[in-house]
């Protein structure tokens, strides 16, 4: 189950991880304060525990599969890609950090000085070319040579 939630190895040579530990001690932990009961018993889990387990494992799985099936396939497309870093990741996200030196996303949220940069730079390629940056919340084809261009300038 600790290999299935968080994409790591729970035995390494043959003995438990330190990471796997930690893990083990906090979730067990964790269900003798929400249930009162052991999680062992003469070294064993016990069915409870186990079906505990279980539904923990269901419930994190369902909530973070599109990000592990995100994480797998971008992972495939940068093996597939030039070495080129700017083929590589096409995103605002990158543009904006090669652009400004600054960084986008901090603690898994966008900056506000990148939201206000994308809101701009959006904008701005809507008035130059009357075309929208977006379709279904993806960057267009179009939005994407623009910018291309962007780090091209800036680079010459």
């Amino acid at each position: 189950i600790f290999e299935t939630l968080t994409g790591k190895k729970a035995l390494w040579s043959g003995k438990e991880t330190i990471l796997f530990k930690k893990w083990k001690k906090k979730v067990v932990d964790k269900y003798k304060k929400e249930t009162g009961k052991y999680a062992y018993y003469k070294g064993k889990p016990t069915n409870n525990f186990t079906h505990y387990l279980k539904n923990l494992s269901k419930y994190k799985y369902n909530k973070d599969k599109k990000t592990a099936v995100k994480k797998k396939s971008a992972q495939k497309k940068k093996d597939t890609k030039t070495s080129n870093k700017v083929e590589k990741d096409i995103s605002e996200a990158f543009i904006f950090e090669t652009l400004t030196g600054k960084k986008a996303v901090r603690s898994g949220k966008e900056t506000l000085t990148f939201k206000i940069w994308k809101k701009e730079i959006s904008e701005k390629f809507h008035k130059e070319t009357k075309k929208h940056a977006y379709y279904n919340r993806k960057l267009t084809k179009n939005y994407k040579n623009y910018l291309k261009l962007l780090i091209d300038t800036i680079k010459d």
